[in-house]
């Protein structure tokens, strides 16, 4: 029930506040992110998303339309009606969108209607750095034709 997850939640946090551990990166990780070009990778992600949003921002809904300054996104995220059926149509062209709103069994949906529908439609578009021009392109095509 309800209180008892509230119950279990209060008693894990305090746990994790009374038991804390620094946990650091281990040497591999360092060294592989210490060859990476993080300003490079910043500028190809907002270059992604600006692609897209150019392509689709005015023909799909999306949960921003403003990249701010210095913001470096995860993803492009569109709000979609029948977004698993999209999902679904850009996984046989081997574009994989990940949904990052799963709405918790604990959640109502009656009672939070604003997070059961970002976890209902939401979709995330991927912007990796590794990805150019043309690949946000047919991404964009991809996501027009899928909807």
């Amino acid at each position: 029930t309800e209180a008892f997850y509230l119950t279990a939640l209060r008693e894990i946090e305090a746990f994790l506040d009374d038991n804390p551990r620094t946990v650091g990166l281990p040497q591999i990780a360092q060294e592989v992110i210490a060859g990476f070009n993080l300003q490079q990778i910043a500028r190809q992600r907002r270059a992604n998303w600006q692609r897209l949003d150019e392509s689709i921002g005015e023909r799909l809904e999306t949960l921003e339309r403003d990249l701010a300054p210095g913001v470096v996104p995860l993803g492009y995220v569109v709000k979609l009606k029948d977004r698993d059926k999209v999902r679904s149509k850009l996984a046989e062209q081997r574009i994989f969108c990940p949904v990052h709103w799963h709405l918790p069994a604990e959640v109502d949906p009656n009672r939070f209607p604003e997070a059961a529908d970002l976890a209902r439609t939401c979709l995330t578009l991927p912007i990796d750095q590794r990805y150019g021009a043309d690949d946000m392109t047919r991404l964009a095509d991809a996501v027009i034709s899928a909807n």
